[in-house]
This record gives structure tokens, C-alpha cells and sequence, in this order.
């Protein structure tokens, strides 16, 4: 049988586990993780560290909010138009194909709409390259979209974004 003082001492532990801890900002938790991994060696916190750490807490933001449709859809046909960057080449890869080729669909829906074409006529799909998975256009850019069960090697890209790129029952494991 236990005794009161090993009982009271698991007790304590199990509220310490279960009692929720504060959130606590990305900048201040790295400054503390930099202790361990860099003992001794100080931190210089310019302004890009508090920028950076703002920019990665923003994009862990809850499902549904939009990610994708900025970053997979919007943002590559914003680069190639209003940007003047119409020879960059992505590469986008999500963990089903049909995501990654509904994205790509939806690209070439705004690539190829009136608005898009009268604002941006620099930017013209190339007629023998103009696919559900593959758009090119006539400066020699391109949007690729694959899977992480497709092929992707020799393919490349400036830009390589990766969208629901975990199996959701793999995710935990």
C-alpha cells in the first residue's frame, strides 16, 4: 500500500500534466530553446527573428481559413501577373492528387478569366501546355501540381509549395 507522501507527490505530477500551460510566443520560446541548443552563446534578437516568428505563427492558423486558396491558387497567379513574374516555376504538392489538381484548376481558372487577361496580357497560357496538372505559359513559366505518392524528381521548381501535405491518419503517428 503507498504511502500519503508518494500519493500526494503522483498526485502532484498528474495536475502538472493535466492543468493546462499558458500559450507562450514563438520569439520568447525560441530564446529559451536557444539556451539549450547553444549554451553559452548569446542570442542576437534582430528584428528579422521577431518578424520571422510572427510570419510562422500566423501561418499555423486553423483549417478552413483560406491558406490554401491564398497560397496555392491566388498568390503564383498574383507573381506571374501584378508582380511581372510570369517566368517563375512552381511546384505544388499535396498528399492527394485530386487536391493538388483541383488547385491547379482553379489557377488556370483565374489565369484564363477576362479580368486576368485584361489587367496582365503579358501572361499567356501556352496552347500546347495547358493541362489540369501542368500550365505553362509563353515565358517559359510554369505550375506543376503532383502528389507525395507522384513523381516530382527532375521537375523543379523556384517555388516549391507543399498543401495538405500529410496523410491525416499518418499526421499523429
Amino acid at each position: 500500500m503507498p504511502d500519503d507522501d508518494a500519493v500526494s507527490v503522483g498526485l502532484g505530477r498528474l495536475s502538472s500534466i493535466l492543468t493546462p500551460k499558458p500559450r507562450v510566443p514563438l520569439e520568447t520560446y525560441f530564446a529559451k530553446a536557444w539556451e539549450v541548443i547553444e549554451p553559452g552563446k548569446p542570442l542576437v534578437q534582430g528584428w528579422h527573428l521577431g518578424l520571422m516568428c510572427e510570419h510562422l505563427e500566423a501561418i499555423n492558423i486553423f483549417p478552413r481559413s483560406l491558406k490554401s486558396s491564398l497560397v496555392s491558387v491566388v498568390w503564383p497567379t498574383w507573381e506571374w501577373g501584378s508582380l511581372g513574374r510570369p517566368e517563375l516555376r512552381y511546384l505544388f504538392i499535396a498528399h492527394e492528387q485530386t487536391l493538388s489538381t483541383e488547385f491547379s484548376i482553379n489557377r488556370r481558372l483565374i489565369l484564363e478569366s477576362e479580368w486576368y487577361r485584361e489587367n496582365w496580357p503579358r501572361v499567356i497560357i501556352a496552347s500546347d501546355q495547358n493541362e489540369k496538372k501542368l500550365i505553362h505559359n509563353t515565358r517559359r513559366g510554369k505550375m506543376i501540381a503532383t502528389s507525395t505518392r507522384g513523381s516530382a524528381t527532375g521537375k523543379g521548381g523556384g517555388r516549391i509549395i507543399l498543401d495538405d501535405f500529410l496523410d491525416p491518419e499518418q499526421a499523429e503517428s
